[in-house]
């Protein structure tokens, strides 16, 4: 459970970083 929510943040990290470049 804990695994998937951190999967979620990391993926939500990955899209922030992608739209800023």
């Amino acid at each position: 459970f804990m695994n998937k929510i951190g999967k979620d943040h990391i993926q939500k990290c990955e899209n922030v970083i992608k739209n800023v470049m």
